[in-house]
Formats: C-alpha cells, structure tokens, sequence
C-alpha cells in the first residue's frame, strides 16, 4: 500500500488474544473505516493459552501487521530475551524505512514497557514524527510479581516509564479519569490527553435469532478470571444466591492467557462453597465465540473489587456485555459511577462486598421486567458512547488536532 499512514507499535497480541487485542483490533479497524491506513508491528511473540500462530506477517481486513521477533512467545527465558531485542529494535528499521519513503504520518505505542518503548520514543524525536501513547491500566506494585527484587526492578522501570516517559509523547489517550488526573498532577498538560473508555463492536453482538430458553437462570462472567477481576466475590455471591434461589447456574467463561490455566483453583474453592455442581467453566474460547457465548446468559456480571488497577481501569467486557442487551450488575469502583446509574443502565453493586453483588442479582431474578428494561438502557449507553467507529473518530480528531498544533504553532503546545 503507498501513501501515509498511521505506524502502531504494541508488546500486546494482535488480531485476537485477551482485552489488549481486543481493543486494537476495533480501534485499527475504526481508522480504516474513518478513511485512514494504519501498519501495525507486533514487539513480542503471540501468546493466549495453547492458541498458536504460524506464520510472523498477516493481513486483517486490510491492515498488515508483523511481528518483530518469534511469531509465538517462546516459554525458554533465553528466547525471551531475544524475542524482547527484537521488539525493541527491529520497530526501528521499519520507521526508518517508512520515514525514508515519507510513509509515516505518525505513530501510536500501545505499550507500558520501558525497554520495548524508550528507543522508538528516541527516533520519532528524531525524525519528528508525532508520537502518541494509548494507556490503557496502572500496576501496582504487588502485582508485578512475587520474587522481590524482580518487583522491585519492575516496578522501578514502570515508575520511568510513566513519570518520565509518557512526558516526551506528543498526547497521550487513556482510558480513565484517574489516569488523567495522574498525568496531570506529574506534569502532562491537560489538552494533551483524551479519555477513551474503551471500544465495542455493537453490529457483532445482535441477533437474528431469539435466544434459546435456559433451564436454569444463568448468571456469567467473560474474561480472565483472576482476583483483579473479583472472581473470589463472584463466586461468594453466587453461594449467597443460593439460599433464596436455587434454580440457576454461574457460567465463566475463559481462562488466563497464559499457558497456566487458573480453573483447578477455582473449582477448588466452588466446592469449598458447595456450588461446584452449579459452575460451569468454558476454559479460553476464541473472540469469535464470546457473542454467543454471552447470549446464553440471563445476567452478566463483573464483580471487581476496590484497588488501583479498578480505578486506572476501563473493562473491555462492559461493553460486549451491554452490547447483548443482557442486565449487568458491576462494581462501583473506577468511572462505572461516572457513566451508569444504579437501576437505569446497570445494577451497581458495592466492591469487595458479596452480598451487596448477590443482592443486585437476586433483584434482577425478582423482576424480570425491569432487567429486561436495564439491559436495553444498558445498551443504549454502549452505543452511545463505546461504539468503535464514532469513538475511533473522535481519537483521531485528538491526535490530528495536536499535529496540528505542533507544525503550525509549536511553542502554544508546551504552554
């Protein structure tokens, strides 16, 4: 393809593995569909469970994308290290080559890594081709692992990464008010960042067909189970339901992306709980599949509890649960408060409390009627305000804005 156009660089999967990908997938396709072209470089190895790509090049739906290094992530700790240099360097021979070519109009990092990201911050500085950054979550420090000076040594480079990093991009897009105000107060002028939420793809979600009737009322969940996503809760709650209604089943589907499955743990405290004859888990299932997976549940759940990582945050899965029409009862942490009302759009429930979680659900099996009305506001909101090619649109409109300023009126930028 000749001409400009838009260079993103991610250390995520691509076209399909985990929420990252997701995310990209609707956001590339959004630009091409606003009438842009846009290359995507893959720094790191495809990795979703047992999921394996064959080949390091591909083309979805006229966007190319390559991988830098190995087409899969090596599990050997040596291959990782060369498959990380790769990702660090081998970027920086494609933006010569575009930028020789007058191919690149700018350039998007997805990515909180400080290795796989300070050299391509480097030559765009040097080549003066505007950088932008989409942030998309913030660690804590207990979460990067549990060898301590392992943790310590990432959690240094996370610290460099977002304190003096994220300052050298020409605008930053972040998913959340918290990731605003953070980068504000560390010194990143408010008109150099826009708030994202996230993206849904609405048309892939209806239906043709109406939807089969469950036997039992089944209360699900999408995603990577863990605790950051407050399964622990989900599951407490779903053995408080049981007291006061028994014919309904939790449905959990996916599994960690990595090749280490977190089920046996979860069963494990299902029959701990006494409703392991009530859970079923689906394992890692493909993105193709997650549509009508979700339409066979009567009520959709996200039980995160309270923390950093849930305020930074913005749930992919909010708005494919929405897109199905289907009632959500989801935690008050973060910007949920911000964008849905308890009882309209969505059930609220209290984080890090199982029974306020069991209460909402209760409540929607109770009343039939107003869950089918809260899922048709719920969906409403998602289409409004998440739908992928109207809120790519206004991304773009960010970046071109800022570009603008720089080439017209750059000393104005930096006020």
């Amino acid at each position: 393809m000749k001409g400009k156009r838009i260079l993103l660089i991610t250390d995520d999967n691509y076209p399909e593995g985990g929420p990252g990908a997701t995310f990209l997938r609707l956001f590339t396709l959004g630009v091409v569909e606003n009438f842009k072209r846009i290359d995507v470089i893959l720094q790191r190895g495809h990795q979703f469970g047992n999921y394996k790509k064959n080949r390091r090049r591909g083309n979805f739906k006229n966007i190319h994308y390559r991988h830098s290094g190995f087409s899969n992530r090596p599990q050997n700790y040596f291959l990782k290290i060369i498959d990380d240099f790769c990702g660090a360097f081998f970027p920086l021979l494609l933006i010569l080559q575009y930028s020789i070519n007058r191919r690149v109009e700018y350039i998007i990092m997805y990515n909180s890594n400080f290795f796989l990201t300070v050299f391509t911050i480097l030559i765009s500085k040097l080549l003066g081709i505007p950088i932008f950054n989409i942030v998309p979550e913030f660690y804590e420090k207990d979460a990067l692992g549990s060898n301590r000076l392992i943790k310590n040594l990432r959690w240094f480079l996370f610290t460099l990464q977002i304190k003096l990093l994220n300052k050298k991009y020409n605008g930053l897009i972040v998913l959340s008010h918290f990731l605003k105000k953070f980068y504000v107060e560390n010194g990143i002028k408010e008109h150099k960042i826009i708030i994202q939420p996230n993206f849904v793809d609405i048309q892939i979600f209806e239906r043709s067909t109406e939807p089969l009737e469950n036997k039992r009322i089944r209360i699900g969940y999408c995603g990577s189970p863990s605790r950051k996503d407050g399964i622990d809760d989900l599951l407490k709650a779903f053995s408080i339901i049981q007291s006061k209604h028994t014919n309904n089943e939790l449905f959990i589907i996916g599994d960690s992306v990595s090749n280490l499955s977190v089920i046996p743990g979860y069963k494990k405290k299902a029959q701990d709980l006494n409703i392991a004859d009530k859970t079923i888990f689906t394992g890692l299932v493909n993105y193709e599949a997650i549509p009508e997976l979700l339409h066979s549940c009567d009520i959709l759940v996200l039980a995160r509890p309270s923390g950093i990582f849930a305020e930074a945050g913005f749930p992919t899965k909010l708005g494919e649960y929405m897109a199905c029409k289907k009632p959500v009862v989801i935690t008050k942490v973060g910007d949920i408060p911000l964008y849905l009302e308890d009882n309209k759009n969505a059930m609220l429930a209290e984080p890090d409390e199982p029974q306020s979680v069991a209460d909402k659900i209760i409540f929607l099996i109770d009343n039939p009627i107003e869950a089918l009305n809260i899922g048709k506001q719920g969906y409403k909101w998602a289409k409004e305000t998440l739908e992928y090619k109207q809120a790519t649109l206004g991304v773009l409109n960010f970046i071109e804005k800022k570009i603008q300023n720089i080439r017209i009126t750059p000393e104005i930028n930096d006020r």
